[in-house]
């Protein structure tokens, strides 16, 4: 794992806000928010393999809206720039 110096810096500026003492706190709660989303989803997926009328589609629309969500909070990252989404 390579540790990435200007990371927070990059987050700022693909955000578009500025980075300090708060930002360090929100990026942190994101980051949290995120590893907390992903490990329900992945729960709900191994259910879901099993007894696959459990949850249907749900988990797959809840990824896009996620995804969405962070392209308008994230509107210049590169990486997020590359999906696109039909509306």
């Amino acid at each position: 794992m390579k540790l990435h110096k200007d990371h927070l810096k990059e987050a700022a500026k693909y955000s578009r806000t500025t980075t300090g003492f708060l930002f360090y706190f929100k990026h942190m709660f994101w980051a949290l928010h995120m590893a907390s989303v992903f490990i329900i989803w992945a729960i709900a997926m191994i259910l879901h393999a099993f007894i696959p009328q459990l949850f249907g589609f749900i988990v797959l629309q809840k990824v896009v809206n996620f995804i969405e969500r962070m392209k308008e909070e994230h509107p210049d990252d590169p990486i997020l720039q590359k999906i696109k989404f039909d509306k």
